[in-house]
C-alpha cells in the first residue's frame, strides 16, 4: 500500500468517524466522545457474551466474529479520538506554555477550532497570550 493510498484511506476513515460523531451529537464534548466510544466497546463485548444464548452453530461464529471486529474498530476509534482531540492539543499547548514561561512571547499559539472543551481551552490560552503581549509591549 502506497503512502497516497494510506492517506486516502485515513482521510476517508476520519471523515466517516467525525461525521458519525456529528450525527450522534457528541462532537462538542470530550467527555461525550470518549463515553460514546467506550459505550460502543462495552456493547460489543456484552453482545459477544450474549450471542451464544441466542444463536448457535455457524451463525454464532459469524456474528461473534463481526462483533469482535466491531469491538476492535471501537477500540481504535477511542485511541484515535483521545490522541487527536486530547493528547496532541494538550501537548502543543504545554510546549507553548513552557515557551511563554521562559519569556518568549513571540511564540505562535496553536488555537484549535475544536468545538469542545479542548478547543475552548486553546482559544482562552490564545486570548491570554494576546493580553500578555499587549501588557508587555
Amino acid at each position: 500500500m502506497s503512502v497516497d493510498e494510506f492517506s486516502t484511506i485515513r482521510t476517508t476513515y476520519e471523515s466517516l468517524l467525525w461525521g458519525t460523531m456529528d450525527q450522534l451529537g457528541v462532537t462538542e464534548s470530550i467527555e461525550r466522545k470518549v463515553f460514546t466510544a467506550v459505550l460502543l466497546q462495552f456493547l460489543a463485548t456484552v453482545s459477544i457474551f450474549l450471542t451464544p444464548f441466542v444463536l448457535s452453530g455457524i451463525a454464532w461464529f459469524v456474528v461473534a466474529g463481526l462483533l469482535f471486529v466491531g469491538a476492535i474498530v471501537a477500540m481504535f476509534n477511542t485511541i484515535f479520538i483521545v490522541r487527536t482531540d486530547f493528547t496532541e492539543p494538550i501537548s502543543r499547548l504545554e510546549t507553548t506554555a513552557k515557551e511563554i514561561a521562559n519569556g518568549n512571547l513571540d511564540v505562535d499559539v496553536d488555537v484549535s477550532d475544536q468545538p469542545d472543551e479542548i478547543g475552548s481551552l486553546t482559544r482562552s490560552f490564545g486570548d491570554m497570550h494576546e493580553s500578555l503581549q499587549t501588557v508587555s509591549a
